[in-house]
């Protein structure tokens, strides 16, 4: 998550009146993915069909000031219903074209299953060709080094050479690759590694393959039950540290967070004094000082009380000076992303705001866990939710997920606040 001067007209604290959110108006509308370009300008995607009077399906590009860019002309994406359709990754090649991973089935009548390339300017990237199968669906994509990518999923891609379920490696073009994975269940998250190795969690196991795209024979592959693994990060040790919805690990009982050594094996030194955590986690934060901030839905971190988010060290050990334990999310924490001052802003779905105690969607905490007093403006929609917080490198906080209105004004589903909240 991205680390991240506010406008003479605005204090800071207050949602940025110059990024005009009440163009953005996208009735119903889910925004799950924001990328800030290094020109400043702004894109979204997510679930949606309409931007004020901008016909805009799942795809739109904000300018700096927060105008809808009338120059970036995505296409209309659609599924089986009609217009619509889900992005649930979005990447930003150094070229400035942008790759799209989602559920859907192509775009302005042209099929293209699960993923497309669209040009800078929006347009689709008629050199780009991905065959997935009717119903893929691409969860995860990664751009290599050399310019090839890497894509995970619930797909199949069919090929004389081999069929590729769940894990592709594709040419820039979107042509297979030769190498073939060994690989037949869908897979929801990839970690590529610096010797081409790649690890991939998915609902059911974790597993290494070798840059030939074998099974790793010399990697422990991990089994896990109950639910996927959501996230993971690569520790300076070479160890990994695992997070997910999952229960137990190797058949042993073990929620939500766990690590494994470079040859696989879980790390029983890791959380020496017993269970992670009560619930699960779905992501894994650095921190600026080389702690790790985890956060999901969870009520405990080992012996301790944690409202889903607790500080540690690599080694599993809590930080007990860290404690977010004054909210009430209807539903896990969806994002934190740290401040230029050390502070985060954390986001999630807000409780009914008629009920007393209701938590605001999007929340900003001190260095501590404890609430932020000065930052009450309430992300709404009777709940709101927030579910993606990212920092500019102006210090700005874009705030995306599906909302009607921040603090006071009409906002749907993006809004801009200033550095201090």
């Amino acid at each position: 998550l991205s680390l991240a001067s506010a406008v003479a007209t605005n204090a800071s604290g207050e949602v940025d009146t110059s990024f005009g959110g009440y163009l953005t108006n996208l009735p119903g509308g889910i925004v799950n993915r924001i990328v800030v370009q290094a020109d400043g300008k702004v894109l979204a995607a997510g679930n949606f069909r309409f931007a004020r009077s901008f016909s805009r399906a799942g795809l739109i590009r904000f300018n700096t000031d927060g105008t809808i860019d009338a120059g970036f002309q995505p296409p209309a994406f659609y599924n089986s219903s009609g217009v619509g359709g889900t992005i649930n990754c979005m990447v930003l090649q150094p070229d400035g074209k942008i790759l799209v991973g989602g559920d859907f089935q192509g775009a302005n009548s042209i099929p293209k299953q699960g993923m497309m390339r669209l040009n800078a300017d929006g347009s689709i990237d008629e050199t780009f060709n991905v065959l997935l199968n009717a119903g893929g669906t691409v969860l995860d994509i990664i751009v290599m080094t050399d310019g090839r990518l890497m894509i995970a999923g619930n797909f199949t891609i069919n090929d004389p050479g081999g069929n590729r379920v769940g894990i592709a490696r594709l040419n820039s073009n979107g042509s297979l690759d030769p190498i073939l994975y060994q690989n037949i269940v869908a897979v929801n998250k990839l970690l590529l590694l610096a010797d081409g190795r790649l690890i991939a969690g998915n609902a059911s196991s974790l597993r290494r393959y070798t840059a030939d795209g074998i099974f790793d024979p010399t990697y422990i592959s991990v089994t896990v039950g109950g639910g996927a693994v959501l996230d993971m990060h690569l520790l300076g040790s070479g160890k990994i540290l695992v997070a997910g919805a999952f229960s137990t690990v190797n058949t042993f009982t073990m929620r939500g967070l766990f690590r494994v050594n470079a040859d696989g094996s879980v790390d029983s030194a890791f959380n020496p004094t017993g269970t992670s955590v009560s619930g699960w986690v779905s992501g894994i934060t650095p921190t600026p000082e080389g702690k790790l901030l985890i956060f999901g839905t969870f009520s405990q971190y080992t012996a301790f009380t944690r409202k889903s988010a607790a500080l540690m060290d690599e080694n599993g050990l809590i930080d007990q000076s860290f404690n977010f334990s004054q909210h009430n999310y209807g539903s896990p924490i969806a994002d934190m992303a740290f401040l230029p001052d050390g502070k985060i802003m954390v986001g999630g779905q807000s409780t009914a705001q008629s009920t007393a105690g209701a938590q605001n969607a999007l929340t900003k905490i001190n260095t501590d866990g404890s609430v932020d007093t000065t930052f009450s403006l309430p992300i709404y929609n009777s709940p709101g939710a927030a579910y993606v917080v990212r920092v500019q490198p102006d210090g700005k906080i874009v705030v995306a997920g599906q909302f009607v209105g921040a603090g006071g004004l009409p906002r749907a589903s993006i809004a801009r606040f200033n550095p201090d909240g």
